[in-house]
């Protein structure tokens, strides 16, 4: 069984505005769905990527705890770029003294697995309804 996908801002948007719009992303038949516009893939793309490169950055430069924490200088990371700043927002990149930051590996492993937990719930929630509908228990 595949794992199934990071649990996104767009997902829980498209969650609120339309019940069937996550199922039927991430379950019908790709054919059958919308273009995405290049410009949103592009969005995508780039902003998951570069969340990536500022941790490859950081491992890179042995910046993984506390007592490793280098500048952002140092890292070769620009601290005031978006990637980063969602990465601080998270604690995935920490900061251990003053202008001193590393990449906290146990947060983002956490984090992954947090996704993962939403999502499921998210899927078994949506599921749960649909049967309910399905069966005539639940009348929208």
């Amino acid at each position: 069984m595949s794992t199934p996908p990071f649990i996104t801002g767009s997902m829980l948007y498209d969650l609120v505005n339309c019940p069937h719009r996550v199922t039927m992303d991430l379950f019908a038949n790709p054919s059958e769905r919308d273009a995405v516009s290049p410009f949103l893939r592009l969005l995508w793309e780039r902003g998951t990527a570069r969340e990536k490169e500022v941790i490859a950055d950081f491992q890179a430069a042995g910046a993984t705890s506390p007592d490793r924490a280098q500048s952002f200088t140092a890292i070769g990371v620009n601290g005031a770029s978006l990637a980063v700043r969602r990465l601080r927002n998270r604690a995935v990149v920490r900061e251990a003294s003053p202008g001193v930051y590393y990449f906290d590996q146990e947060v983002w492993s956490a984090l992954e697995r947090l996704r993962m937990r939403l999502l499921l719930m998210l899927v078994l929630i949506v599921g749960i309804l649909a049967v309910g509908v399905s069966i005539g228990f639940f009348k929208f």
